[in-house]
């Protein structure tokens, strides 16, 4: 992996690289963000197919600086919520993807810029509904229930919808093709197809198209970001695992995909990490701010070293903090420590960044 130290920017994405699969971002992972802003003065953006509504709380827990949204056709500054880039559908396109739904008996999920409405109480009205039973009342999702979507609509004056999604239970494939037509008629495009896409919250697979007034990706709204930052490749990173980074991986020169990503996407990645279930992100963030060697390094790799240099087989684990464990209750493990330590020091690797004391019980 090529590190650099001009990194300016890191955009994350949320669904399987930032949220682990209880939908949390770890500890490490938030230590990690901080220390980047903290130490490094490097800003944070995400880059999600989500939209403002439904991100609030977790733009809050890591003080994103920025956001792009919606796949590429919303870009905010979160300080100042300017709006970079906002591609909206106009009236006729709305009411054309509607009615259409409605003819083929499909439900449908309206995101306007800054909030979200569904006709039907389940997918992701239900996900973010249950969400914000965690979260307090100012952090909590604008995502709401409204029976007749189209009537809601015309008769609230609304003209600021971004996207709309098409969901479903059951396989969309023969609406998909049905759609074409439609589409290509109004100027529309397809910016999302998921197919049997699971979602913890409601322990389920779901079905869903999401289309759009312009042919947008995430990268596109990256680019639009770079430009309203003055930055260079070079001093952008970015994190994801799915499919829809598929363009940001293509264009960007530093890009990290998780252990749990797309096996297609992670053949194109600069750098495959340590899964989402495993702070995968605190691993990328820390090999390009302070180097691949000093800070890659896992609990894992130390002791598969032990073992090699020394022939530790029996191992128990004891951890103290992320950076300090007591194996066997007679040694102490110090990741990323190049000092001498008061502890007489029984082995050291430089190269992995680890350091072997004898234990006393008390002090460490």
């Amino acid at each position: 992996m090529s590190k650099t130290s001009k990194l300016r920017l890191i955009l994350l994405d949320i669904g399987g690289t930032l949220l682990n699969d209880k939908n949390k971002i770890s500890l490490k992972d938030q230590r990690a963000i901080r220390k980047a802003k903290k130490d490094f003065n490097v800003e944070i953006a995400i880059a999600t197919a989500r939209m403002f509504s439904s991100t609030k709380y977790i733009t809050n827990k890591i003080k994103s600086d920025y956001a792009v949204f919606s796949n590429g056709s919303v870009v905010l500054d979160l300080a100042t919520m300017n709006q970079v880039k906002v591609n909206y559908l106009n009236k006729r396109q709305v009411e054309q993807i509607i009615k259409f739904a409605k003819t083929n008996e499909i439900d449908v999920h309206i995101n306007r810029l800054f909030s979200e409405g569904s006709d039907k109480m389940d997918y992701f009205t239900l996900k973010h509904t249950i969400l914000n039973e965690k979260y307090p009342k100012k952090l909590k999702n604008n995502v709401f229930y409204v029976a007749n979507v189209l009537n809601y609509i015309k008769e609230n004056k609304i003209s600021d919808i971004v996207k709309i999604v098409l969901v479903s239970d059951k396989n969309l494939d023969e609406i998909y093709e049905k759609l074409q037509k439609m589409l290509k008629k109004e100027n529309l495009y397809i910016t999302e197809y998921y197919k049997n896409s699971y979602e913890s919250t409601l322990k389920k697979k779901i079905n869903y198209i999401e289309i759009g007034s312009v042919p947008d990706n995430k990268y596109l709204g990256i680019k639009e970001l770079m430009k309203y930052l003055k930055l260079k490749s070079d001093e952008v990173l970015f994190i994801g695992d799915g499919k829809n980074d598929k363009e940001v991986f293509q264009n960007l020169k530093n890009t990290v995909c998780m252990n749990n990503g797309d096996e297609d996407i992670k053949k194109i990645s600069s750098y495959v990490t340590e899964s989402n279930n495993k702070n995968g992100v605190a691993k990328a963030i820390y090999s390009y701010l302070e180097g691949e060697n000093k800070m890659n390094i896992t609990i894992d790799d130390v002791i598969s070293d032990l073992h090699k240099n020394l022939g530790i087989k029996k191992v128990n684990l004891k951890e103290v903090n992320d950076k300090k464990y007591i194996l066997n209750n007679k040694y102490i493990i110090r990741l990323n420590d190049n000092s001498l330590f008061k502890l007489r020091l029984v082995f050291q690797n430089k190269i992995l960044g680890y350091s072997l004391y004898k234990y006393k019980g008390t002090r460490g």
